[in-house]
């Protein structure tokens, strides 16, 4: 199987791609690849977003887009994003993986068998049955309409404390889905065999959002890491969530998303109570409400915004050649009556930590940078560094002023 082989935001021409191959990118695919033609060689031109993984083409051919992250970092921020229990000296182990899926599907088929080890969780269950002996109670409609003639058999729905329970029916159908995908064959028998040994746990196709609609409680807590996993596998491996036809599979993983999600999670960490960090709602940005605005970050101290701020997944340098980016931290001040605004970068070639203050007005634009290319036993006191600088310019946030109705 030929590989095509992307940096993110990267660019280059595929010659082998055929035309079904093409078909394929634009209709399903878009977000994280743009299909053009190379106006020197007429070949088929491939551009990357911010989106990494791998699709597997209807000719075979595989696309790998890969990011400069390193493979354990990246697992790092999606613990820190989805509250996984994270022990840094398991993830190093698998840090020489070859992508981010076979990281992730590693370190799932370790918990599904620490679970099996433990045994799983079993809950009493409503089941039906047409019975030889009458248990639980009789259930009368189903029981005339199937024993009407021949009453040799009974209709009954009777309580059952089983293994085949939703909780246990949603790892299953991911662990089956991993069997079969063709992208993790090195682990692909393990899942194989736990589908095996959970025969008894139906295999169904329920939506990734089911991992939100589970209770907890003592008796199954330690399920939910393990559910939160499962979900995210589902996205990545499958367009609509389910297993299905995998006869082209993908696994893409949003790094503009994903960065987001960390830089607030980590801060809204460090923060421990002392004020509220989130993202809000969309907010009016003009008096008619007829424009929006969203940041990704705002601090808030007794429910009284203090600071915006939004995190920009790109490469930024010492020379502010991002203006974009400040007319929207400007907008969001004055939609919010703030003085201060704070841009977050990953570091490209040096460390950014300056600030911009308006000609003619208060705002002042703070820039940070955090670097993610550390060995992974440095990213946690990174993270630290900048969530503390982030603080710190709260704290230091003049008051907000009022808006006019």
């Amino acid at each position: 199987m030929s590989a095509i082989r992307l940096a993110e935001y990267g660019s280059q021409t595929a010659e082998e791609l055929t035309r079904d191959d093409l078909g394929f990118l634009t209709s399903r695919y878009r977000q994280a690849v743009v299909a053009t033609v190379d106006p020197v060689s007429l070949l088929p031109r491939l551009t990357a977003s911010s989106w990494v993984g791998v699709i597997v083409l209807p000719s075979g051919c595989e696309i790998r887009i890969t990011t400069k992250v390193p493979v354990a970092n990246l697992f790092y921020m999606l613990a820190v994003v989805n509250d996984w229990q994270f022990r840094s000296e398991d993830v190093a182990g698998y840090a020489t993986e070859a992508t981010i899926l076979y990281v992730v599907a590693r370190y799932f088929r370790d918990q599904l068998l620490a679970l099996d080890g433990r045994g799983l969780y079993r809950a009493y269950t409503d089941v039906s049955d047409n019975l030889a002996a009458v248990r639980g109670r009789i259930d009368l409609p189903h029981d005339l309409r199937q024993n009407l003639i021949e009453r040799e058999r009974t209709a009954c729905i009777f309580s059952e404390f089983t293994r085949d329970i939703r909780e246990n029916q949603f790892l299953r159908q991911t662990a089956h889905l991993l069997s079969e995908c063709g992208l993790v064959d090195d682990f692909a028998p393990d899942f194989a065999r736990i589908d095996y040994w959970w025969s008894d746990v139906r295999r169904t196709s329920h939506s990734p959002d089911m991992a939100t609609s589970f209770t907890y409680h003592r008796l199954n807590e330690h399920y939910r890491s393990v559910h939160q996993l499962a979900a995210l596998l589902l996205r990545w491996l499958s367009p609509d969530g389910s297993d299905g036809d995998r006869r082209f599979p993908a696994f893409l993983v949003n790094m503009n998303d994903l960065y987001e999600k960390f830089i607030r999670q980590s801060i809204v960490d460090r923060a421990s109570g002392t004020m509220r960090v989130r993202k809000p709602r969309r907010l009016p940005l003009d008096r008619a409400s007829s424009a929006h605005i969203q940041p990704d970050l705002l601090f808030e101290h007794h429910s009284r915004p203090i600071l915006v701020g939004d995190c920009k997944y790109k490469r930024t340098g010492v020379k502010t050649d991002s203006d974009s980016d400040l007319y929207q931290m400007v907008a969001y001040c004055t939609a919010l009556g703030l003085e201060t605004g704070v841009l977050v970068y990953p570091r490209h070639l040096a460390d950014v930590n300056d600030e911009l203050v308006l000609r003619g007005s208060p705002i002042r634009l703070l820039r940070m940078t955090v670097d993610l290319g550390l060995p992974l036993s440095e990213l946690r006191s990174e993270t630290n560094r900048l969530c503390d600088d982030l603080l710190g310019s709260a704290c230091v946030a003049p008051p907000t002023v009022e808006l006019l109705p």
